[in-house]
């Protein structure tokens, strides 16, 4: 099925492709970051490797210059560079899925995840060589025994992260490449760690919350006192006897969003427009008929999840007006005496 884009519909505020258009600036701003970070871990080794005469530290893992200078270190080095480039080049394409999605949610949440793949695959070749590092080390005897119990390359996890307790320091400078890094044994490094973990796990969050905002639908429900708007959670209660002005629509008037969620089946939130200023608003834009209305100073555009649903709702509340009304009107015609 061909989904409606804003520019065919009522409201007439979007223009284009969204989607297409997010993705376009999507891959304009992460591209640069994947090979920043390439670069970065790339030359983090090459200035290791360029600094003759000197211990250096190779993947966590401390070397002496002859010892840098052995075939089987080589042979790591060449199986390191070979896995960054399979690496780079399978998280480049990863990403060209997005373009294939109708779906603002789906894309957007490849973009997001591809953030935390690339911090992820592109760290696995060094975590290797770290391991393949040290086995070499320990096969050749390059250990000192006084090391054995306590080797400075124990503080170094995976290769990339410094944890050392009996280290007071907060920032020390990286033994390769440049820079500081933070010991992760100290609380602000502790610290540090988890900000990064939840960051991380609040991805995954991020995306199914979003995800579920374009999938799930939208409802409206209507008993004797109140009006529910739902979508996941209820969104809006509008107590029935505030509703007044209510009105059927067939087209949406143009606005902007002012906060909330734009997609193209749903709008939800504030919005705004030059007629009526901020107001609320809940509907499917896909479907073809809306009501409106005011309530306690607010107003109020809105839909069910299909045009059936709302005409229900429309003509309930259509019809508990008039009840009123005559209500009201009977009171004043014929008043109660005594």
């Amino acid at each position: 099925m061909r989904v409606k884009r804003y520019n065919e519909d009522k409201t007439g505020f979007l223009w284009g492709d969204e989607v297409m258009w997010i993705n376009i600036l999507m891959a304009a701003c992460m591209y640069p970051t994947l090979l920043i970070v390439y670069v970065v871990l790339k030359n983090e080794i090459k200035t290791t490797i360029k600094r003759p005469g000197k211990a250096m530290t190779l993947f966590g893992v401390q070397l002496s210059h002859e010892q840098m200078t052995d075939p089987e270190i080589d042979e790591v080095l060449e199986r390191f560079n070979k896995e960054m480039k399979q690496m780079f080049i399978i998280i480049a394409i990863f990403p060209v899925l997005a373009f294939f999605m109708p779906w603002f949610s789906i894309s957007f949440s490849i973009w997001m995840m591809w953030l935390f793949v690339i911090f992820i695959l592109l760290f696995v070749p060094i975590v290797r060589g770290n391991r393949r590092v040290k086995a070499v080390k320990r096969r050749r005897g390059w250990y000192d025994p006084e090391e054995l119990s306590d080797s400075p390359d124990d503080h170094w996890y995976l290769g990339m992260i410094y944890y050392n307790p009996k280290d007071q320091h907060t920032m020390i400078k990286k033994p390769s490449g440049l820079g500081s890094t933070i010991n992760m044994a100290r609380p602000a490094g502790k610290a540090v760690a988890v900000l990064i973990i939840v960051s991380l796990l609040s991805l995954p969050v991020i995306c199914g919350w979003i995800i579920m905002q374009e999938f799930v639908p939208i409802h409206l429900t209507l008993d004797d006192e109140t009006l529910t708007a739902t979508q996941i959670i209820d969104n809006y209660t509008i107590p029935v006897d505030q509703i007044e002005n209510l009105e059927l629509l067939r087209e949406l008037p143009r606005w902007s969003k002012v906060s909330g969620t734009n997609m193209d089946n749903l709008l939800k939130g504030t919005f705004e427009n030059r007629t009526n200023g901020d107001f609320e608003v809940f509907l499917n834009p896909q479907n073809s008929v809306f009501i409106s209305f005011h309530a306690d100073g607010t107003l109020y555009y809105m839909s069910g999840q299909n045009d059936e649903e709302t005409m229900a709702v429309y003509n309930r509340l259509k019809g508990s007006r008039l009840e009123d009304r005559a209500v009201t009107l009977k009171a004043l015609c014929f008043p109660k005496t005594d």
